[in-house]
């Protein structure tokens, strides 16, 4: 609707990430258009990628009456899920937000827009495009600070910026749900999205085990702790069965799956201390 006041022309995407459920033995691979979204989220969360996300964006498209496509990303996006696995693996904490902002939203979206000759990529994220006297683009911050979503699009070739563009940006949230709702747009009271849409239980470590095994990481703080059927992140609480107190892992060992669990996160080898 934003983009309309300006005057473009515009075309909805809408960017299907997930792999088939278990249950669909077609073959999507056959048409950009056929492949099956993500399963609905079970801890009733609100993610960004699922049928019911896939339906009401085309939805908006019908009320705005706008042509729409939904682009098969699956390959591409599998990079992303093992990028999330390997990370967390690694026991370090991903974002693949980030990531799927930088490979594709601002990534293979171009490569689609250049192909349908169109001149920009739009998208709702919280933040700003601003042109300055010099001719660069910068990436600002949101009008809405409660709202702001800068922090994730860092990854955007600089060079792509003078093609964004970022309508709500301008705009607390909301002044944007009050716009959508006297547009009768069905997602005016929608909530935010803040999960990780394919880990649709919300539960990661699960998640994990399913794609590379069951990994036994052992919990140490200058003795044995515990044994766990899970990885564990550096920063992450954890809780020893035999303890009442609270750690939280401050080192992890890849090679053992070992983790050196301290109360405030820090490691408690002095030679560990101070490392960066």
């Amino acid at each position: 609707h934003l983009l309309q006041q300006e005057g473009h022309e515009v075309i909805g995407v809408f960017m299907r990430h997930g792999e088939p459920p278990m249950e669909d033995s077609s073959d999507a691979s056959e048409s950009p258009l056929s492949l099956s979204v993500l399963d609905e989220r079970t801890d009733h969360k609100q993610g960004c990628c699922s049928a019911a996300d896939a339906q009401d964006a085309r939805r908006v498209a019908d009320k705005l009456d706008i042509p729409f496509y939904a682009i098969n990303f699956r390959d591409e996006f599998r990079r992303i899920i093992d990028y999330f696995v390997e990370q967390y693996v690694m026991g370090r904490t991903p974002n693949p937000c980030i990531v799927c902002n930088h490979w594709l939203k601002f990534g293979k979206l171009f490569e689609y827009a250049d192909s349908v000759d169109a001149q920009y990529v739009a998208t709702g994220h919280y933040a700003r495009c601003i042109l300055a006297d010099d001719g660069n683009a910068w990436l600002c911050r949101a009008i809405d600070g409660d709202k702001d979503q800068s922090y994730v699009l860092f990854g955007i070739d600089p060079e792509c910026l003078h093609r964004v563009l970022l309508p709500v940006g301008q705009f607390r949230k909301t002044d944007i749900r009050q716009m959508a709702a006297e547009l009768g747009l069905n997602v005016a009271d929608k909530r935010d999205s803040q999960e990780i849409c394919f880990v649709t239980s919300g539960e990661h470590a699960e998640f994990v085990r399913a794609r590379r095994g069951d990994p036994i990481a052992n919990r140490v703080d200058d003795r044995r702790l515990a044994r766990s059927a899970r990885v564990h992140r550096s920063g992450e609480r954890l809780r020893a069965s035999a303890c009442l107190r609270e750690y939280r892992s401050a080192d992890h060992s890849t090679r053992s799956n070992e983790h050196v669990a301290s109360m405030d996160g820090h490691h408690p080898s002095p030679l560990l201390k101070s490392r960066k």
